[in-house]
């Protein structure tokens, strides 16, 4: 199941809880506004991570280039994971 799935899965579940039967853009809207935080929250998580991760290892300069240069990358390869699923 992909990204876009998934928050359509999401959005379906609300309306139901909600009792509402929404049209197709209505519809498509809710699943972009719920795509769109999920990817903000797993952002937001790596950046919470990273900050963690610098502040225990500061005065490991190598350590911290590392897990840098490592989260970085972890990021290009989720963003375009996340991407294909849309």
């Amino acid at each position: 199941m992909n990204l876009t799935e998934k928050s359509a899965d999401v959005a379906r579940g609300m309306f139901d809880v909600l009792g509402l039967s929404p049209d197709h853009e209505q519809a498509r809207k809710v699943t972009e506004i719920v795509e769109k935080a999920i990817i903000n929250a797993v952002l937001e998580t790596k950046s919470q991570c990273l900050d963690v991760a610098v502040e225990c290892c500061a005065p490991d300069k190598k350590l911290v280039h590392k897990i840098s240069t490592d989260e970085r990358l972890a990021v290009q390869a989720l963003i375009t994971n996340l991407s294909s699923l849309r």
